[in-house]
């Protein structure tokens, strides 16, 4: 699985708050299986031990706020109050970006290997 994106310390702020300052109450419990990496879930086989890996892709800003907007709890969030939460940070998102530069974003990535057990 992959968990929260990262650009840098500015826009991660601004995304952060979105994350839990807004949206906190609107994600489902499951979610912390996420941010834990399923390492909550029983594993029935022998683990082994892998390298960090993340993914990365370089986006504008409007894909940035596009891939926010598809987050379920933001969908919860917009159904409940009527109003869209992504749209509440454009303006700190803009001026943490600044005009036309693109992101570099990474996400990291939860990996679980394991062998089956004799």
């Amino acid at each position: 699985s992959y968990n929260r994106l990262q650009i840098s310390e500015r826009i991660d702020a601004v995304v952060e708050y979105l994350y839990t300052d807004l949206l906190g109450s609107c994600w489902p419990p499951e979610r912390q299986l996420v941010e834990e990496g399923y390492l909550g879930i029983e594993f029935p086989f022998d683990e082994l031990e892998t390298p960090e890996f993340h993914m990365e892709a370089c986006w504008t800003l409007a894909q940035l706020t596009g891939y926010l907007g598809s987050w379920s709890a933001v969908q919860k969030y917009n159904e409940v109050k009527g109003v869209d939460p992504v749209n509440h940070i454009q303006k700190e998102l803009e001026q943490a970006l600044g005009h036309g530069d693109l992101l570099r974003v990474h996400w990291p990535l939860a990996i679980r290997v394991g062998l089956l057990k004799a």
